[in-house]
């Protein structure tokens, strides 16, 4: 029986991507002078922001993180609110007393700009964020299991990425691929077997039919 569900924001709670890449090539832009791609900020993905900031913009100022998060906040205009379906399955879930933290690889300051905007803040605890040296999605699932004493059929995760799906595995505990926004990479997920739900809704009514038996 599942008895907490974690998940990942970009991606799984609201279509952020347009959001990090406007964010990010304006802080770039205004410390450098250069227009960077939006491939060359996913190539940083994994570490938080501050680790990703110190590779596209090496030796930056102490001011560089304050203009970022002024920049991230302030790109948020470009996304109305999370996915459709998103509040229900957090209600149904909670509903059925299944704890719902959030573990992403972002800061957490962005991290809880980002749950501000989506007004999803209440409704995720503990939250837990990325680390500026290293990937360390795994290491916090593994803490979480650890500090709730489950099993690792009590506990799964929801994510878009072939990344949290390894991440998933490496930990034991299944992950519920979401497949339903335009940034997500349906074809890795598929060549990398994940049990991947083309929409919100789909997954809600497949995490009720486990609660439910």
């Amino acid at each position: 029986m599942l008895k907490m569900v974690d998940f990942d924001i970009d991606g799984t709670l609201a279509e952020t991507f347009p959001v990090i890449f406007e964010a990010f090539r304006k802080t770039v832009h205004d410390y450098s002078g250069q227009t960077i791609s939006n491939q060359t900020i996913l190539a940083t993905f994994g570490v938080n922001e501050a680790g990703m900031l110190r590779e596209l913009v090496p030796d930056a100022p102490a001011t560089l993180m304050t203009t970022f998060y002024q920049n991230y906040r302030a790109a948020h205009h470009l996304i109305d609110g999370p996915f459709a379906g998103i509040r229900e399955q957090l209600a149904m879930l909670h509903h059925a007393n299944v704890k719902t933290p959030v573990v992403t690889g972002k800061g957490a300051e962005s991290c809880q700009i980002t749950l501000f905007a989506l007004g999803l803040t209440d409704d995720f605890a503990p939250v837990l964020t990325g680390d500026p040296e290293h990937p360390n999605k795994a290491a916090q699932l593994r803490q979480l299991m650890t500090d709730n004493d489950l099993k690792p059929a009590e506990l799964a995760y929801v994510g878009d990425t072939v990344g949290d799906l390894e991440n998933c595995r490496e930990v034991g505990i299944h992950c519920f691929s979401a497949a339903w926004a335009g940034s997500v990479d349906l074809p890795a997920l598929i060549a990398a077997g994940a049990d991947q739900y083309k929409t919100v809704a789909t997954l809600t009514r497949h995490l009720a039919a486990i609660l439910n038996k």
